[in-house]
């Protein structure tokens, strides 16, 4: 049921792309992606590089908003097809960490149970560690790109009364 709506969105959409976006539409729409950034901006200064976990839900909140964009794009010029594939791969980047962290718990889980011992999976191990210390590090050495992808603020349009008085 949930794919099915979805698609009826998407069709509506793409309907509305081929008209001119009107101006309540485009300040709709960046209200709603503007909250949505909000949420990935208060989750990016959250992040602790000790913690995956924590840019893990930053990322989480950011393919929310990325998604978001591409729903609405017809009405955000400004989101382009170049602009949401940076969008894409700086989510990419993120979900790298988020790779290496749920392999590093299963490795962790399968230990636990017995099925290895902590001796023969211990380069694998620390390889991970390794591999998720440069996936954190690459990740907020370009963390700053995020400022580049926040929407437009909606500019206020006149009132039909204050266009009528004019």
């Amino acid at each position: 049921g949930l794919n099915r709506k979805l698609k009826e969105i998407e069709k509506s959409l793409r309907e509305c792309a081929s008209k001119a976006p009107t101006g309540e539409g485009v300040t709709q729409s960046q209200v709603l992606l503007g909250a949505a950034f909000r949420r990935v901006d208060i989750l990016r200064r959250q992040i602790q590089r000790s913690k995956p976990a924590t840019i893990h839900r930053m990322r989480v909140a950011f393919k929310r908003f990325r998604y978001t964009a591409e729903l609405l794009q017809p009405f955000l010029p400004s989101f382009t097809p170049q602009r949401l594939e940076r969008m894409k791969d700086f989510q990419g980047a993120a979900g790298d960490i988020q790779d290496v962290a749920v392999l590093l718990a299963r490795i962790e889980k399968e230990t636990k149970h017995g099925h290895f011992t902590a001796d023969c999976v211990k380069n694998l191990r620390d390889d991970l560690l390794r591999c998720e210390r440069r996936a954190i590090n690459s990740l907020m050495e370009r963390i700053d790109e995020l400022k580049g992808f926040e929407p437009e603020q909606p500019m206020p349009f006149a009132s039909k009364r204050e266009i009528a008085s004019k």
